[in-house]
């Protein structure tokens, strides 16, 4: 997102700096970098549902102090994370509430 959409080089030194920082990850898991592939639907509500997967092992990488229970954690509270009708927006907010305010994962890299 900070270099927008250039061509040649710029994507280079974007793909560069996305690795770096990890931003890309995070980025398009939570859908916070205007990807279509949100946590909404297609894998990120599956892997949830199930308790395990990338999206999940993506999410545990922002810092949280125990990596093996956001799977677990995530998939105890998937009816109340994805509400009928609810928007993507609403659902990235409410996973990385859950990921925040849970004293045992205590994800720190999440804004």
């Amino acid at each position: 997102m900070v270099f927008g959409n250039k061509p040649g080089v710029m994507q280079i030194l974007a793909a560069t700096t996305n690795s770096t920082f990890a931003s890309q990850t995070f980025g398009i898991t939570t859908g916070t970098s205007n990807c279509d592939g949100s946590l909404m639907g297609g894998a990120g509500a599956k892997n949830i549902a199930r308790g395990q997967g990338e999206t999940l092992t993506n999410l545990a990488q922002a810092g949280c102090q125990d990596a093996s229970a956001v799977g677990p954690s995530l998939q105890k509270r998937f009816d109340a994370l994805f509400p009928a009708g609810a928007a993507a927006s609403q659902v990235s907010e409410s996973i990385v509430g859950a990921l925040k305010g849970s004293p045992q994962l205590a994800c720190s890299k999440l804004g």
